[in-house]
């Protein structure tokens, strides 16, 4: 069996903090992340979503806390930066799709989550990539 490299556990500890940030703002402060943002009026989807990833980070804590071997969460990880890049790619579409009736606000806002989940990508395969070695 394999234990967790440092890599590993820092990748998942990063996704694991912005997933619990984003969950919070996306279960809690719903209103008043969606106030600035015309043209996007749909709150049960940001909350939907936040749930999503506060089962996320709750994962990732557990993964780095209580979990020592890869072989034990080897499939999740994947799983989570398979999450990771369907979410660019949707995250793409919707600027692509609903670009022109958004506001600047929320053009920044999806710019601002591309820009995050590229780096996390990033670093989930640089680590998984090491972690193989």
């Amino acid at each position: 069996m394999m234990e967790l490299k440092t890599i590993t556990k820092v990748s998942l500890l990063a996704y694991g903090i912005v997933s619990l940030l984003n969950a919070l703002m996306n279960l809690f402060l719903v209103e008043i992340y969606l106030n600035p943002m015309t043209g996007w009026n749909n709150p049960l989807h940001p909350r939907q979503w936040g749930g999503t990833l506060l089962g996320i980070a709750i994962f990732t804590f557990l993964a780095v806390f209580r979990k020592k071997e890869w072989e034990q969460i080897k499939f999740a990880y994947g799983f989570l930066y398979y999450l990771i890049l369907m979410n660019l790619v949707v995250e793409g579409l919707i600027v692509i799709i609903l670009g022109p009736s958004l506001s600047a606000a929320a053009i920044n806002q999806a710019f601002l989550d591309v820009v995050l989940m590229s780096v996390l990508l990033i670093l989930g395969i640089y680590s998984y990539t090491k972690q193989k070695e």
